[in-house]
């Protein structure tokens, strides 16, 4: 009983810590300047256009983080958000 409470809140911990994480990375998205996050979301847009290609599957880990971190952007069209899902569905580590 008592393991079982131990690992309950250890999970919950984990939980909020994560939730915590990705809130701050998704204001420091929002923080960039008008040209960096341009510049950031040009540059994890081809790699996801190169994650859709053969050489993706060598990449796995790298394209599924540059999925999660595009689909963070506001400006993530039908276009991003059909190469981000291909990669949203695997697990990560």
């Amino acid at each position: 009983m008592v393991m079982a409470i131990t690992i309950g809140l250890a999970s919950v911990v984990v939980a909020l810590l994560f939730s915590r994480l990705t809130a701050q990375s998704e204001a420091r998205i929002e923080d960039l300047s008008s040209q960096q996050r341009l510049e950031l979301y040009s540059r994890t847009l081809a790699d996801l256009e190169l994650c859709a290609t053969d050489a993706g599957k060598a990449l796995g880990e790298h394209c599924a983080h540059q999925a999660r971190l595009i689909s963070q952007f506001a400006e993530c069209d039908q276009h991003c958000r059909k190469l981000a899902a291909a990669w949203q569905s695997l697990p990560s580590r």
